[in-house]
C-alpha cells in the first residue's frame, strides 16, 4: 500500500492489544420525573383469601422532626403516576378526583407548587387490606430535609423481624430533576482495530 502500485493485498489484517476490553457499567438510571424510592422495596405476601399483595416500607414517621407532613388525600379513579404530579407542583386535574376530595386537592397542589413536597407517600396496590376498594390511592405529601433522605426513617416495620408492613411506599427527589450522564465512549468491537491502510 505504500509503493505506487497501491494496496493489492487479497487479505485484510486486524490487531488487538492486551485482553479484552469491557463496557463500563450503564450509569443508574434515576427513577420518572427524578423521584428515587425511600426504604427497602415492597414485599411480596398475601391476603387471607390467598391474593397476592405488597407489603411496602411505609411512610415518614409523625415523631421525625426532621419531616414534615404537608397534606393528603385519596386520588381515587387517579393512580400513582398522578400523585407524583401533585408532589411535582405540575397536577393540573383536581376536577377529575371525588368530589369530596377535590378542595382537599387544590389545597396541596398549592403547597407543592413552591417545590415543597420532596417526598411522596402512595397506597400501593395490590394491597394486602381488603377494606378498601382496588381503586383507592391514597398519597401523603412531606418536606423533608436532606438528612432524612440519607437516612429515612419510615413506618413500615422492614428492619424489624415481622419485615415490612407498610400499606404505603415512598419516594423522594432532591434539587431539581436530574439529567442522564453522556454515554461512555463505546470500544470497537471485541477490540479489533484496523492495521494498515483501508482496502480500495
Amino acid at each position: 500500500c505504500d509503493e505506487a502500485v497501491g494496496c493489492q493485498g487479497t487479505f485484510y489484517s486486524l490487531a488487538r492489544r492486551g485482553s479484552l476490553p469491557t463496557l463500563p457499567p450503564p450509569a443508574p438510571t434515576p427513577a420518572p420525573n427524578g423521584w428515587k424510592p425511600l426504604g427497602d422495596d415492597c414485599e411480596a405476601s398475601y391476603t387471607a383469601s390467598g391474593s397476592q399483595c405488597l407489603k411496602c416500607a411505609g411512610i415518614p414517621k409523625p415523631s421525625n422532626p426532621s419531616c414534615r407532613m404537608v397534606g393528603g388525600l385519596d386520588l381515587n379513579p387517579l393512580g400513582d403516576e398522578d400523585c407524583k404530579s401533585i408532589a411535582a407542583g405540575t397536577f393540573a386535574s383536581c376536577d377529575s378526583v371525588a368530589a369530596a376530595n377535590r378542595e382537599a386537592c387544590k389545597g396541596v397542589v398549592a403547597a407543592c407548587s413552591s417545590g415543597d413536597c420532596n417526598v411522596v407517600s402512595i397506597w400501593k396496590s395490590p394491597s394486602c387490606h381488603t377494606d378498601v376498594s382496588a381503586a383507592y390511592k391514597y398519597c401523603y405529601f412531606h418536606s423533608c430535609q436532606d438528612s432524612f433522605l440519607d437516612s429515612p426513617d419510615l413506618d413500615g416495620h422492614c428492619d424489624e423481624a415481622v419485615g415490612c408492613q407498610g400499606t404505603f411506599y415512598s419516594l423522594a427527589r432532591r434539587g431539581s430533576l436530574p439529567t442522564l450522564p453522556p454515554p461512555a465512549p463505546t470500544p470497537a468491537p471485541n477490540g479489533w482495530k484496523p492495521l494498515g491502510d483501508d482496502c480500495e
